[in-house]
């Protein structure tokens, strides 16, 4: 279900199975869509086509959180369907969202809920401002957010918002965004990555890091338990991303979680034996989780986003060239927009801050091409 970067990666390693791979979107372009046995182009909510669609595979996933959890639940009447649609209903909305993880003993960021005029005047004159807020539905990648640094920004914030139920997170004076990458099977059995460090541009992730600097015990333990807290409270089938903020205290606190694969995890396909990829796939197929084991000690992933691919472009032959352990992986995306996902590179290696150091001068090439 969906059919986007997150969706190619999940046929590709479907198809290196020998599987076929069936792909349920409306966009005739998606993708996914390109490298499926067969596309049902369709609207999500289509009882009719997602009947046939049932009837035909063997199992279902999802690779994005904006499909209607009603279509989810209406698959699983007929065929296994992973994660359940609980986990999908949960993320898709932040209200819900952290009402839940703060309910399974998870810290959030402090907030309040906005829903009416009252609670705009109640949280004017609270300890959430300066603070951000955020649109409870339909938010991702920066979307349905305004960063707000008084009372009266706040009251304005909403009213470009429409009004819509929305949530007021305090600010957060973190030290690094940083997210974990967890599986669960169908038997209970977890596994997960080491800590990957994450940093954002136009709240579009730009730089991911593997592991994190200055990645530490404590603090895997840490992500760990309260990943796990959730999966289990979930009974969560598949491959989760919980996306961290880290205090200067030391301690994490959740920003949100992704009932799917994720931006930055794309470094596994390149950097461990079993990619986040495969670990969606054998938990959605009945097999046991896989190892999260290294091939490279060290990644570095870059996203090539809107115009930066249209400027690596020109300079891909050379960089391949100079630099052979970059891999390329570019989405097949039908056109080039602002903001828009077209790709990454990811280099590996066993150096994390020489890596650091070649991503930035492959950054400058692309730039001044």
């Amino acid at each position: 279900m969906g059919g986007g970067q997150l969706g190619r990666f999940l046929a590709m390693q479907a198809r290196d199975w020998g599987m076929e791979v069936y792909v349920f979107c409306p966009d005739e372009h998606s993708p996914a869509a390109r490298l499926a046995n067969r596309h049902f182009k369709a609207d999500y909510q289509d009882l009719e086509a997602l009947r046939e669609f049932a009837s035909m595979v063997s199992g279902v996933t999802y690779e994005f959180e904006n499909i209607p959890p009603e279509s989810i639940r209406f698959l699983s009447q007929h065929i296994i369907t992973a994660p359940a649609a609980l986990a999908l209903e949960t993320s898709q909305n932040r209200k819900r969202e952290k009402l839940f993880l703060n309910k399974i003993g998870n810290e959030t960021a402090p907030f309040a809920l906005i829903e009416t005029q009252e609670d705009i005047e109640a949280a004017q004159s609270g300890s959430l401002i300066p603070g951000v807020l955020k649109t409870a539905a339909f938010g991702y990648d920066g979307k349905g957010q305004i960063k707000v640094e008084s009372a009266d920004a706040l009251a304005a914030a909403w009213l470009e918002l429409d009004q819509q139920p929305c949530v007021l997170e305090g600010w957060v004076n973190f030290e690094k965004e940083v997210s974990i990458l967890s599986a669960r099977d169908f038997a209970g059995n977890l596994v997960h990555y080491p800590l990957i460090q994450n940093t954002h541009k136009n709240h579009i992730l730009d730089l991911s890091l593997f592991p994190m600097a200055g990645w530490n015990e404590d603090l895997q333990q840490q992500a760990e338990e309260m990943s796990s807290r959730l999966l289990t409270e979930l009974d969560y089938v598949g491959l989760l991303c919980v996306e961290f903020f880290l205090l200067p205290s030391g301690k994490l606190v959740v920003n949100e979680f992704a009932p799917r694969p994720h931006n930055s995890g794309h470094l596994t396909l390149d950097s461990h034996n079993v990619s986040q990829f495969e670990q969606q796939l054998r938990c959605l197929t009945g097999h046991i989780v896989g190892g999260n084991h290294t091939t490279y000690p060290n990644a570095v992933m870059l996203n090539l986003i809107g115009e930066d691919f249209s400027q690596f472009v020109k300079v891909a032959h050379r960089l391949s060239h100079d630099y052979p352990h970059l891999h390329i992986h570019l989405y097949g995306k039908d056109r080039v927009m602002p903001g828009r996902k077209m790709g990454h590179l990811t280099l590996v290696g066993d150096d994390l801050n020489r890596l650091q150091e070649e991503i930035e001068t492959i950054r400058t090439l692309i730039n001044e091409a």
